[in-house]
């Protein structure tokens, strides 16, 4: 419904494994042939009705480039990532964070995760976390072949009320390869809904190892109980003292979208929210932003607002030293100051942490057309164009340009030649 590609290449695979093996077992040969049949004409039909899906796929087709797909790229800059580090990766939930210093010039959006999750896993996690995964998809694999023959020998359990091992277990195994193929153009696992779906049926799917061996049946006893309820108990006191917490954080939040852009009152609430949860980083980098811009407006003494705003940055860096937006705005603050040559490694440090980026690019050029040296803004304005050149959302590259041709052309019109 979606008309997601690779959702439909995962469940066509998944019905085929499905089906295939139901037309295997002699007693469900017939049914399954009918059924197969049934949903690949309607899967037919309606894509013949849907014109936009029609034309989605024509084109996919006709313009896909491997080396210039969008999400081949990502996957590209998360294979950089890992190489740089191999065994543990960069950290749990650090690519999208990470991903600006290894961003491709072409991929100039946030992606957010690598569309991916096998990458991703390598990326975040490392060799290490990797193997883990490995090992525990290993073992599900295992423990299903070795309880397969016994939940296959009821081949009569959809016409048994009391049994449904064989049902589920294909069921669930399909589903399983559904995920696990469109795990390899997507982010499933990051989606807790996905995620807890996997977890669960991984779980059930295991517990039918007791039909092939009685090893895995234990009693829990009175002070198993016990432990174990402790245990969730105490789980459960985590998760609602987080989801307060998170709550109250996300209420000021709320309050703040609500208010004027940059205005008194959303910072009062972004500070409100920022209290409540002092390591969110995109806060303080709101905060920072908003008193920037205050800055810049027509006030009476900016310097002291301008200075609130650095405090701010400093704090996001020291939370987040990988966003290289905090670096470029301390540096654009310190020109607010005419403090131009310290900027200039601020923002040597922004361009370091996202060299490819036409937002960092395009700013470092602002900064050389304030201080007037508009033969060094030139390059990085036409860069910052080159990466994105939407006129209309890289407006400083074509604004600036603009002024430093002008400025440029005025300075040699007035150049009068050695006689």
């Amino acid at each position: 419904m979606t008309i997601s590609r690779g959702g439909w290449v995962a469940c066509g695979i998944s019905l085929v494994l499905v089906f295939g093996i139901l037309a295997w077992q002699r007693v469900y040969r017939i049914p399954a042939l009918v059924m197969a049949t049934i949903i690949v004409a309607i899967g037919v039909y309606l894509y013949s009705k849907n014109l936009h899906a029609q034309i989605r796929i024509e084109r996919s087709i006709e313009t896909f480039e491997f080396d210039r797909d969008a999400r081949t790229l990502v996957w590209k800059s998360a294979l950089d990532m890992w190489s740089d580090h191999k065994w543990l990766g960069v950290g749990p939930g650090h690519f999208d964070v990470r991903f600006r210093e290894y961003r491709h010039q072409l991929v100039q959006q946030r992606p957010g995760w690598v569309h991916n999750d096998y990458i991703q896993t390598l990326t975040e996690w490392g060799i290490v976390g990797a193997s883990i995964v490995l090992v525990w998809l290993g073992m599900l694999i295992s423990l299903v072949i070795r309880m397969w023959r016994f939940v296959v020998k009821q081949g009569d359990d959809f016409s048994r009320p009391s049994s449904n091992r064989f049902a589920f277990v294909l069921g669930a195994c399909g589903a399983f390869t559904a995920i696990l193929i469109h795990s390899y153009v997507d982010f499933n696992m990051h989606i807790p809904a996905n995620a807890i779906l996997v977890i669960v049926l991984g779980g059930l799917l295991v517990s039918h190892v007791r039909f092939a061996t009685e090893r895995y049946w234990r009693t829990i006893h009175m002070h198993g109980r016990v432990g174990l309820t402790i245990i969730v108990l105490g789980l459960c006191l985590v998760f609602v003292t987080q989801t307060i917490r998170g709550g109250r954080e996300q209420f000021w939040q709320t309050q703040a979208e609500k208010a004027s852009r940059y205005s008194s009152a959303q910072v009062e609430a972004l500070r409100k929210a920022f209290e409540i949860e002092p390591r969110n980083f995109d806060t303080a980098y709101i905060i920072g932003e908003a008193y920037r811009v205050l800055a810049m407006s027509d006030i009476a003494d900016p310097e002291p607002v301008v200075r609130e705003a650095m405090q701010w940055y400093e704090r996001a860096m020291q939370l987040n030293p990988y966003d290289p937006y905090n670096y470029l705005r301390y540096g654009m603050c310190l020109d607010l100051l005419e403090r131009y040559h310290e900027a200039e490694s601020w923002l040597a440090k922004a361009v370091d942490l996202d060299p490819n980026g036409y937002y960092v690019v395009g700013h470092v050029g602002w900064h050389y057309a304030q201080v007037r040296n508009y033969a060094a803004a030139k390059p990085w304005l036409e860069r910052s164009r080159r990466l994105l050149p939407q006129r209309d959302v890289n407006t400083i590259a074509y604004s600036y340009l603009n002024i430093v041709d002008r400025r440029l052309q005025e300075f040699a019109l007035s150049f009068k030649p050695v006689r």
